[in-house]
């Protein structure tokens, strides 16, 4: 873990540190929260069998406005991996009360994609070089089944332009498509 988290860009593991101790010193209600943590795993639409684990978190700073970030890496994938790190703004359309068990979410996250790949007996590597950044928007709902645990469902979309090397073996030209599923905590 610790090789995953020196690996991030400067701005992006500050910015994960921030949101990690962010919510230290706020006082929960009764009645609201302010942040939610979450697990997932997911399949993706990169080569067949590709699947991806990760954990991430969101603060939210006014009414259903959060600020979130999340590291997921490539999982049932011999020839090598994938780690993606994002931040994210997000809005939940019905957030922060716990009596509410549905909570729609829509984000536009940016990150920095991580790999080491061999596909075919070629190296990942490209004009843009091993590492790269992406845009990634996303929609999902969280169900509260109890008070502070729930389940999230979530699409995203990995957005970025590659044309030559192993990486377009693998994830195509335009990037791919992610469905997670998980569990959620607040």
């Amino acid at each position: 873990m610790t090789k995953l988290i020196t690996a991030l860009p400067k701005p992006l593991m500050l910015a994960t540190l921030v949101l990690a101790f962010a919510t230290g010193g706020w006082a929960q209600t009764t009645t609201k929260y302010c942040c939610e943590g979450y697990v997932f795993f997911g399949g993706r639409t990169t080569r067949p069998g590709t699947a991806s684990g990760g954990a991430g978190g969101e603060v939210f700073v006014y009414h259903g406005l959060g600020v979130g970030g999340d590291v997921g890496a490539t999982q049932n994938y011999p020839d090598g991996s994938l780690t993606m790190s994002m931040v994210y703004p997000s809005y939940h359309f019905l957030c922060c009360a716990v009596k509410r068990r549905v909570d729609p979410f829509v984000s536009w996250g940016v990150g920095f994609l991580i790999g080491d790949i061999n596909t075919f007996g070629r190296n990942y590597n490209n004009i843009a070089g091993p590492d790269r950044m992406f845009s990634s928007p996303g929609a999902g709902v969280s169900l509260w089944p109890i008070k502070h645990l729930g389940a999230r469902f979530e699409v995203r979309r990995y957005m970025y332009t590659v044309t030559n090397g192993s990486l377009l073996q693998v994830t195509g030209p335009t990037g791919f498509t992610e469905l997670r599923i998980g569990l959620t905590f607040r």
